[in-house]
């Protein structure tokens, strides 16, 4: 009767796991083909219509601002794809290159500069530098994908804090923002895969939930650990700490 016993829960532990399996694949399948219908369905809808207009009339030249916007949704198609191929890669611990001589601070201005703080501000506070050896483009993915969050999840603007510094031989960067933060159901599961807070479950807050998974998985292949700390309607902070490595001469 116990072998009988220890069969049936171990077949039923292997319904449970095929359950769940199957539905992770259904959550991914439904999110990938809703995030990237959207900028594709865009992108089609804005080029015919640059394609009915010339057929009209040859001598009317093409709008700059419909060849931005069909860019724009092209690139935003192009970075979901690249967070499918990262999920991917994560799960294999292979989203590193090589590693190079970085100062995290000069990582995290240059990130600045590619954002739109037009109804934020960004306040930088890091005293000195914070060099070690890093994968900067990876690096920097992180740091892009904090600043998007903060940037996004803050839609009535307000000052985004990032601070970076050195900890004996640990850097640290925090981000926090003045947002809509994250319910406290939710963010013992923020870093896992698809997994988007009940708050952000609407079409103004666009994403996959791939982002901080992809993101610890970077952070965690560098050595080091991404936590998150939130209260609901006031903010979010998120914070990197990574060993400062040295490259061999």
């Amino acid at each position: 009767m116990i072998l009988e016993s220890r069969t049936l829960i171990d077949v039923a532990m292997l319904v449970q796991a095929r359950a769940e399996a199957t539905r992770l694949r259904d959550d991914f399948l439904v999110a990938a083909a809703h995030d990237l219908r959207t900028p594709l369905t865009a992108a089609i809808a804005r080029a015919q219509f640059i394609e009915r207009r010339e057929q009209r009339d040859r001598t009317i030249p093409i709008d700059p601002d419909d060849v931005r916007l069909v860019v724009a949704d092209l690139r935003r198609l192009s970075t979901l794809m690249n967070e499918l191929l990262d999920s991917a890669r994560a799960e294999h611990g292979q989203l590193l290159g090589n590693r190079q001589h970085v100062d995290l601070v000069d990582l995290v201005r240059e990130c600045r500069h590619r954002r739109d703080w037009t109804l934020h501000r960004c306040i930088l506070d890091a005293p000195q530098p914070v060099e070690g050896a890093f994968d900067p483009a990876r690096m920097a993915q992180v740091i892009d994908n904090l600043l998007e969050n903060a940037i996004k999840y803050s839609p009535d603007g307000g000052d985004v804090r990032v601070h970076v510094w050195r900890e004996d031989q640990t850097a640290h960067l925090t981000v926090s923002d003045p947002g809509i933060g994250i319910p406290p159901a939710d963010l013992p599961y923020v870093f896992e895969r698809f997994h988007r807070g009940r708050n952000v479950e609407t079409p103004s807050f666009a994403g996959m939930g791939l982002g901080l998974y992809i993101c610890k998985s970077i952070v965690q292949q560098h050595g080091g650990t991404f936590a998150a700390q939130s209260v609901g309607g006031e903010g979010t902070t998120f914070e990197v700490s990574v060993p400062l490595v040295t490259l061999p001469e």
